[in-house]
C-alpha cells in the first residue's frame, strides 16, 4: 500500500503475501488540522515478481473531525479490487 500523506511524504508499507492483507506499520505523522483539511490520498499495487498490479488507483478520501474521534476511517473505494480499507489514529 502507498499512502500520500496530507503533508506530501510518500509511504510505501512492507508488502504482504495474503489475499487479506493488513499493514501495521508505516503512516503519517500530521496534525488532526492537516488531516481535516487536505484529507488522505492511498492506493494499492499486488506486486509481484514479473510485473505489479494495480488493485486499487490512486483514491483520494477526506477526514472529518467524527472520523478523528472515533479514531478511524473505513473507506469504500468506488473503484478497482478492495472492498473496504479502515485507516487508525493516534494521537501522539
Amino acid at each position: 500500500m502507498t499512502t500520500i500523506c496530507p503533508n506530501g511524504k510518500l509511504v510505501k508499507s512492507a508488502k504482504v503475501e495474503s489475499y487479506s492483507p493488513t499493514w501495521s506499520t508505516g503512516g503519517c505523522v500530521v496534525t488532526a488540522a492537516e488531516l481535516q483539511e487536505k484529507g488522505i490520498d492511498f492506493r494499492l499495487v499486488d506486486s509481484d515478481v514479473v510485473a505489479d498490479d494495480t488493485i486499487t488507483p490512486l483514491i483520494h478520501s477526506s477526514v472529518s473531525l467524527v472520523a478523528l474521534g472515533l479514531g478511524s476511517l473505513t473507506v469504500a473505494p468506488a473503484s478497482g479490487g478492495c472492498k473496504t480499507i479502515a485507516f487508525d489514529f493516534t494521537e501522539q
